[in-house]
């Protein structure tokens, strides 16, 4: 199976304009001369560049939601268990007679598959993008016949 079609089948279906466009940048990446510079290598690597921030914008905007979800789970679990600098799981302090006051909006802690569901859902979403940049970064190689030389970008790319 092509790349792109394993991308396309592998999306999370509500985070699709997320995703690397894969496919614009094959596109883009065809109509480059091999040997120069001109406008369409500098529309391919900025093309890249956005690319690589919309990803990496979504990634840390899901990141924050799902610690966030994830500290409510924990403060709204009762009895949290203590960790070792002697503060409970959700920051609590283990000393004391007053318990600690309950969250304005607590999630049950019977949303937990759905954020082990969302971890795996962004461990993909990581994963297939890599995959994406690391493939284009190889095919930019291929194309400008930079494969085997010292001017290879796809190495870089992988750092």
């Amino acid at each position: 199976m092509k790349f792109g079609k394993d991308l396309q089948s592998n999306m999370v279906p509500e985070w699709v304009q997320n995703y690397c466009d894969y496919q614009a940048l094959k596109q883009v990446l065809k109509g480059v001369r091999v040997g120069a510079v001109d406008d369409e290598q500098t529309k391919f690597f900025l093309l890249v560049e956005d690319e690589l921030q919309k990803v990496n914008q979504f990634y840390l905007q899901k990141l924050n939601d799902l610690e966030s979800q994830l500290q409510h789970v924990q403060t709204g679990v009762p009895g949290a268990l203590p960790s070792a600098n002697g503060k409970t799981t959700n920051g609590e302090a283990t000393s004391g007679t007053q318990p600690p006051l309950p969250p304005t909006n607590p999630i049950s802690p019977l949303q937990l598959p759905t954020l082990y569901r969302e971890l795996g859902q962004m461990q993909s979403y990581v994963w297939l993008n890599y995959q994406a940049f690391s493939k284009i970064m190889k095919k930019y190689d291929k194309h400008m016949e930079l494969r085997g030389t010292d001017n290879q970008k796809s190495p870089l790319f992988d750092k």
